[in-house]
């Protein structure tokens, strides 16, 4: 056999993120009957020395499977004991069933509907039973009978697993203790899996703690490898893929803490399946009662020795266990061990391991020199496509017919990505990869060809430069949508694939799209019409490059070369923002079929299926149908064989349909008339189905009938839109009249629509004489109406007011603005008769800035200007005034760069708005860069320069422009928090030194902008990416020089509290911090770590914190790090989406810092009593006294005695209570908040005298 050659290569399409989990097809599923087939360890690729090491280890009795085999046991593994908390899991199957059946609507299902006794419950605590859900229970984080709000906490709690179990069983399946087993777990479960042991829910008798599991390793280790199947057993899917995946792939996140246990009211009565509750934590690796091989708060994994999928129930300190090991095939069972805690099953877990990686008969041992990572360590972008292959690989029969699977599982979350090996001819097997999440990926093969089986590697994932990437086409409801950015947002898409059967090839020349000049040339005759999908039709080419008939034919295999011209293809659109609409077959007439190749899903059929999705399944881009004249030689039937088949083996999702098909295998509902329909018919064809998108597939060329005129194409176009989203096929065939006679119409109405359709938005005609669409926010409207000389608009309901836009669907886009729309009923007098829409709303198309003159420089820095307190510089302070407090947006980065660029350099974007909407907040600052090309998160055009150009200088008319944006931000007293330079950015690569054009640049910048008030410089974002801290100190230097104000000097640092580089630089004065962490608590306790480190030389800026959130829990995360010592700017706070009321809250806290002496005080917890979590304090003088959520009353420990000023502050409404003349005794003392001061609250206590 000749040794296997391993070849990375990094495949150049960038591709979109999938959302589809999909398990590829298995290469042998063997299940037990009766009673298990057997083998021998080295027979399925196992040690027996290293499996009697961990039957000695272990002790007690049990068994191992692998492949469906039982191989290995040791003690009576047919005894049948209680498994204790091991039985949870089994629980949660009997939930995901009710799901399933129908029994419960979803997981989200109140629990009191079936337990009405939680609803009496917890009067105080705001009758909070009855918000508890079945996913909160089974995740043991309803906090049943503690003090918490459920999904608020994580209480381990046997009184909450009885709950569930009588809930479940007794309530929604409707059995008894009596009759549970007979009713539901053995037709249900047992029976099924043919369990030899007889298990039951009653291991001591329907008197003593129902609902435990007695059950024999051998038993339990079937309904491991039900899992292990993902829920199907013998070709029956006793539960689905989706929610068997669910399951086992869920973690709660490491920011729900362990309850602190404080006792709540339960159910008069309540029983328990075991023990009490606060048992442990979960540290991000407990998912719907099963533990998983997650990654605790401390960065490290559950069981740091095996691989990332393993996942078990354990019970009484894991002396009770059955673990799958996914990748390994392999399933553990034991019971009455001495395995006690982590280490131990770590240790056990990881003997399994070793007598899989061991055995020299094992094929999945095999690695190459570099040892067990033999693919190595990569590195990726998101939604980028990643290719591996291997080559000279030994084996025999059908190439293609080799099955090899690769599991991909991120380190951080969970998640998993199964694809397929696809045989790429010349012995070699390829594999591709999209990551979904950022972080590390690592992955194992699986295989009966050992040159292919048991291989490993590494795939870690940053985040896409271009912040506009997209994902894949997916849906939400009955739109499409697309996924867009590093967090893949979904945007609503108006899907509408164009054919030119006139000027480019047709079915019968698919060779031809092996042309980029072509492929660009029709991607460019789309987008003249607005469309940015082109259709690709494959037919018998799938088999044989050339040959769209199976007549013209013998193959059996999928042609290799035909995908190679659909790989390009799809890459060349997508490089240009397009997309590709592709067609399997055409009709029975002309051969364009499967039928000849082994019938429709026969086997070459589902071997091209397999081929599919193994090599384009991770590609972006791509759609696809099933073909046209369908009724002729299909039937629903076989459409969701098809999709049901392809959705298996794709490990990314992609859409598909069947034109005239709508069977619930298919994503999107399609059909085959092509009469142009009324919009009252588009609408009840759209809603006919809100579940699911929908797609007129029967191709609206022009002219095809006397409504497909230019005038019936483009009023199609645009009521395929206003019902809500329609999908449609448009263009030319081969005999059809050519060209559109007015393209522009066409293209006009894709440029109305950018940005403006919504995902929310919803057809609403009784607002006007015409069509209306309406956003569920009442911000967004957009009117159209046909032959229109007024338009009627209702916007008495329209929140706030916004600016309105009209334009001429008849002509090339053009926006007439007419101004702001208020509150109340409309009349728009259009100038003539036409066609025309309206857009209500700001849509992030913002009004172009008039520019003003170059203002004059003052001599000297004005009083108000934000400057180093000189006595605390750990804060900053306003010259000549208060103390100064900072929090707000810490976004959005690309503020100087929204909006269209105009021909000058200017931008025509929202900028002026986004100002507009902080004003009058309190929020007061925005974080913006200057220069975001050249490595950074920008494109090549976000940077000041003349022509974009560095080597051109800095374009006067682009700093005038900022200084309009910047000369409003400041006289609102909005910081203007101003970055030179993006995350790895770097024009000019000198080393440690500052040149001669850097200089100039940086003094330029600050002769510009140094008059305003409201201004702190940052050198970089995330400077180690492009800078060493000498470099970066250098550059602050020439910042002071060339600042005649001495304005604030921060950098930024990729994430951590370490400034000690910086610590002593005279010349910086604030750490813009970066602290990926997602509790408050912790963020809490990292700045107060950093303020102890900082020892008063430099101020700190709670700047960037991943997964912030918004409403209660941002408020209370800015809370937290301003009671640390920090100020705080929040990241994904980017003004245009950000709720008004979140902005407030930074301004409410704001109003409250800066009417206290917080400049003199610093975090100093341990004098927080009863009720307080942080407190600020210059003890014996003054203090901030702070709690999320007020119990007892609000303390302060070593208090000294005299008479003191109260200042209370509610921080979700900004009441304000002052109290006068408090008598204070020493010691620790307590105080009642006042009457309408809730209990999210600080208080500001000051000693009169002082």
């Amino acid at each position: 056999m000749w040794q296997s050659r391993i070849l990375l290569l990094a495949f150049l399409a960038g591709v979109y993120p999938g959302i589809i989990e999909s398990k590829a097809g298995q290469i042998k599923e063997v299940y037990p009957g009766k009673e298990w087939e057997t083998r021998r360890p080295d027979e399925a690729g196992l040690e027996a020395r290293k499996l009697k090491a961990l039957s000695d280890y272990a002790d007690g009795f049990g068994c191992v499977v692998r492949h469906g085999y039982l191989v290995y046991t040791w003690g009576d593994a047919s005894r049948r004991k209680d498994v204790a908390s091991a039985v949870k899991p089994v629980y949660t199957h009997f939930l995901l069933a009710a799901v399933e059946q129908g029994k419960l609507k979803s997981v989200e299902e109140p629990v009191a509907k079936f337990e009405p006794g939680l609803n009496s419950l917890n009067k105080s605590l705001g009758y909070k039973d009855r918000k508890i859900t079945f996913r909160h229970v089974c995740n043991q984080i309803s906090c049943y009978g503690v003090g918490e709000q459920p999904g608020r906490a994580f209480d381990y709690s046997d009184y909450n697993m009885a709950l569930l179990f009588d809930a479940l069983f007794l309530r929604v399946y409707g059995s008894t203790w009596k009759t549970v087993d007979a009713d539901i777990l053995r037709p249900k479960l047992t029976k099924v899996l043919q369990c030899q042991d007889n298990p039951t829910f009653m291991a001591f008798g329907t008197g003593n703690r129902p609902g435990r599991l007695a059950i024999s390793p051998r038993d339990f280790a079937r309904f491991g490898l039900l899992y292990l199947r993902k829920g199907k057993w013998k070709g029956k899917q006793l539960i689905s893929a989706k929610h068997a995946t669910l399951a086992v792939t869920s973690p709660l996140p490491t920011s729900i803490p362990r309850t602190k246990g404080k006792s709540a009211e339960m159910i008069r009565g309540q029983r328990s399946i075991g023990g009490g509750n606060n048992q442990c934590d979960h540290n991000g690796n407990y998912s719907f009662a099963w533990w998983i091989n997650g990654v605790g708060r401390d960065g490290k994994r559950n069981w740091p020795d095996v691989p990332a999928d393993v996942y078990g129930c354990f019970g009484h300190g894991d002396i009770r266990a059955m673990v799958v090991m996914s990748s390994l095939d392999l399933i553990v069972s034991w019971n009455d061990t001495k395995i006690r805690g982590n280490k131990m099953v770590n240790q056990a877990l990881k003997l399994l391991v070793e007598a899989a990686s061991s055995n020299p008969k094992n094929p999945s041992s095999k690695r190459s020199k570099s040892g067990g990572e033999d693919f190595g360590k990569r590195e990726g972008f998101m939604w980028k496509c990643l290719e591996w292959s291997v080559d000279r690989v030994s084996c025999s029969g059908n190439l293609f017919d080799v099955v090899a699977t690769v599991s991909f599982t991120h380190s951080g979350s969970g998640e998993k990505r199964v694809t397929e090996m696809f045989y790429d001819g010349d012995k070699m097997w390829k594999f591709r990869f999209t990551g979904t999440r950022t972080g590390k990926w690592a992955f194992t093969t699986k295989s009966e060809v050992p040159d292919l089986d048991g291989r490993s590697g590494t795939v870690t994932i940053k985040p896409n430069p271009n912040p506009n990437i997209k994902g894949f086409l997916t849906t939400h409801g009955n739109k499409f949508a697309i996924q867009v950015g590093n967090e893949g947002k979904l945007k609503a898409y108006r899907f509408n694939a164009y054919m030119n059967g006139r000027r480019f090839p047709r079915w019968e020349s698919f060779e031809k799209f092996g042309d980029r000049k072509m492929v660009l040339a029709y991607l460019d005759d789309a987008g003249k019409h607005g469309f940015d999908t082109i259709f690709v039709h494959v037919n018998n080419n799938w088999f044989n490059l050339g040959t769209p008939r199976y007549t013209d034919h013998k193959s059996r295999n999928p042609d290799p070369k035909t995908f190679e011209i659909l790989e390009k293809v799809i890459a060349t659109v997508r490089k240009r923002g397009g997309r590709v609409h592709i067609w399997a077959w055409g009709d029975e007439a002309r051969k364009w079929t499967p039928i000849g190749v082994g019938g429709k899903n026969g086997e070459p059929d589902k071997r091209l299926q397999r081929y599919i999705a193994a090599r384009l399944g991770p590609l972006p881009g791509w759609t696809m149908g099933y073909g046209f004249d369908l009724q002729e030689w299909t039937n629903e039937e076989d459409l969701r064989q098809w999709a049901e088949y392809l959705h298996k083996h794709m490990g990314w999702g992609h859409l598909l349909c069947g034109r005239g098909r709508a069977n619930t295998e298919l994503d999107v509902i399609s059909y085959s008339r092509y009469d142009v329909r009324k919009y009252e018919q588009i609408l009840k064809d759209l809603n006919s189905d809100r579940k699911r998108p929908h797609l007129y597939e029967e191709r609206h060329t022009y002219l095809r009938n006397g409504d497909l005129s230019m005038d019936g194409t483009r009023r199609f176009l645009w009521k395929l839109t206003m019902t809500g989203g329609m999908g449609c096929f448009w263009g030319f065939y081969p005999k059809s009249k050519y060209p559109y006679p007015k393209p522009q119409q066409l293209h006009c109405a894709s440029e109305f629509w950018k940005g403006r359709f919504l995902l929310d938005m919803s057809p609403d005609n009784s607002l006007t004489d015409g069509y209306c669409l309406k956003a569920s926010d009442r911000k967004h409207y957009v009117f159209y109406k046909e032959d229109a000389d007024s338009i009627r608009m209702d916007l008495s309901k329209l929140a706030g007011k916004d600016e309105a836009v009209a334009v001429d669907a008849k002509k090339e886009y053009k926006e007439s603005r007419f101004g702001a729309l208020g509150r109340k009923k409309h009349v728009w007098k259009a100038p003539y008769v036409s066609d025309w829409a309206i857009a209500v709303g700001n849509f992030g198309s913002g009004k172009r800035t008039d520019l003003s003159e170059n203002p004059v420089r003052g001599s000297e820095a004005r009083k108000g200007q934000i400057i180093v307190a000189g006595d605390h510089p750990q804060w900053l302070k306003r010259k000549g005034g208060r103390p100064f407090f900072m929090c707000g947006p810490g976004d959005p980065e690309d503020f100087l760069y929204r909006g269209k660029l105009n021909p000058d350099g200017t931008r025509d974007g929202d900028q002026m708005k986004l100002i507009e909407k902080l004003k009058g907040t309190g929020a007061n600052c925005i974080y913006l860069m200057a220069v975001r090309s050249h490595g950074g998160d920008g494109d090549k055009t976000h940077n000041l320069f003349v022509n974009n150009n560095h080597a051109k200088g800095i374009n006067v008319k682009v700093l005038e422009q900022w200084e309009v944006w910047f000369t409003e931000m400041d006289n609102n007293g909005i910081v203007i928090y101003f970055f030179f330079y993006d995350d790895s950015a770097r024009i000019w690569s000198t080393g440690n030194q500052v040149d001669k054009g850097e200089r100039d640049f940086i003094y330029t910048i600050v002769d510009r902008f140094e008059h305003h008030k409201n201004l702190i410089w940052c050198i970089a974002e995330e400077y180690q990416e492009a800078f060493s801290a000498k470099r970066v100190k250098n550059i602050a230097a020439q910042i002071r020089a060339a600042d005649d104000y001495d304005h604030v000097i921060a950098v930024h640092k990729l994430s951590g509290l370490d400034f000690c580089e910086f610590a002593d630089e005279p010349n910086i004065d604030q750490f813009a911090i970066q602290y990926n962490k997602s509790s408050a608590d912790v963020l809490h306790g990292g700045m107060v770590r950093a303020w102890r480190e900082a020892k008063g030389r430099y101020n700190l800026n709670m700047s960037e914190a991943a997964d912030f959130g918004t409403g209660e829990e941002a408020r209370r995360k800015s809370w937290a790090c301003a009671m640390g010592g920090a100020y705080v700017m929040i990241l994904r706070m980017d003004i245009a989406t950000t709720k008004e009321s979140d902005l407030r809250d930074c301004g409410r806290l704001v109003r409250f810092f800066e009417s206290t002496n917080f400049n003199e005080m610093s975090p100093n917890d341990k004098l927080g009593y009863d009720g307080t979590k942080y407190v600020l304090a210059l003890p014996g003088n003054s203090y901030i006294a702070y709690t999320p959520a007020l119990k007892g009353k609000i303390g302060l420990r070593d208090m000294t005695a005299g008479t003191y000023e109260f200042y209370w502050f509610d921080c979700v409404t900004g009441k304000q209570v002052r109290q006068a003349k408090v008598n204070v005794d020493a010691g620790n003392q307590t105080w009642s908040k006042p009457r309408g001061i809730g209990n999210e609250l600080a208080v500001y206590i000051r000693c009169a005298e002082e």
